[in-house]
């Protein structure tokens, strides 16, 4: 389950992302250890994609 949601937000990122911004994204998904606090930032980073913005 960890790989297929760093997959789908590296995916969706990959034209508007840097490398570096993927690192962020993908490092903060999977260093997540409760499933709720990785479901809330998988949340946070497909509303940042939708909205066109970079992570923080």
């Amino acid at each position: 389950m960890d790989n297929l949601i760093g997959a789908v937000v590296l995916t969706l990122g990959k034209g508007q992302l840097n490398k570096a911004s993927r690192f962020v994204i993908a490092y903060d998904l999977l260093s997540a250890k409760k499933p709720e606090t990785r479901q809330r930032r998988f949340a946070k980073y497909l509303t940042m994609l939708a909205n066109e913005e970079k992570p923080k």
